[in-house]
């Protein structure tokens, strides 16, 4: 479920100058240019490892994340301190993600697909 930007506002451990999503809100972000039911009010593109802009990620949307089933189900990590918007989006690209997002600023996680909106 689509939730507002605000709701994602928590800044990244590692980066302050980035948001990592909220409280069960997840910034979602993915590898291609894909057109949401409301576009975002923000604009974030956050380039591949290495800083090529050839296959960005692109800020997608605020989601509310209910919990079961997860909004994205595929591998994921928490690195609390150390958290960025370049380190989430690496560890998709290594394993061929489509998707990635970031919840309470510390969570990192994966999808090929996004399982609900």
């Amino acid at each position: 479920m689509l939730s507002s930007n605000a709701s994602c506002s928590m800044l990244c451990g590692g980066n302050k100058g980035e948001t990592c999503g909220g409280g069960n809100r997840l910034s979602v972000f993915n590898s291609t240019v894909v057109t949401m039911p409301t576009p975002p009010s923000i604009k974030q593109i956050v380039p591949e490892a290495g800083g090529a802009t050839n296959g960005s990620w692109h800020y997608a949307a605020c989601i509310l994340d209910q919990g079961s089933p997860r909004a994205l189900s595929g591998p994921s990590y928490t690195d609390g301190s150390a958290m960025t918007l370049e380190s989430c989006a690496a560890f998709a690209q290594q394993l061929g993600q489509q998707y990635f997002a970031i919840e309470y600023a510390s969570q990192c996680e994966h999808h090929v697909v996004l399982l609900s909106i």
